[in-house]
């Protein structure tokens, strides 16, 4: 379970960026069914948005979900 939690949310000229880390156990995000239908769901509504999706997920360390989406 994570301690800590970070959502930074971004304007930029031509996007809006959302940043979510935390410092929780992290996932295998190869081999893991772990990423469950929330982040499914965000990475689908990301891509209906035209968005960019990526998660970054290190055992012990936590994750780093980061979406970008064109305005």
């Amino acid at each position: 379970m994570a301690s800590n939690v970070t959502v930074k949310i971004k304007r930029q000229e031509n996007n809006v960026s959302i940043l979510i880390e935390d410092n929780g156990q992290g996932f295998d995000t190869e081999n893991s069914k772990r990423g469950g239908l929330g982040l499914v769901g965000l990475k689908e509504r990301t891509q209906l948005l035209n968005g960019e999706f990526s998660i970054d997920s290190k055992l012990k360390i936590g994750t780093q979900i980061t979406v970008r989406i064109p305005i």
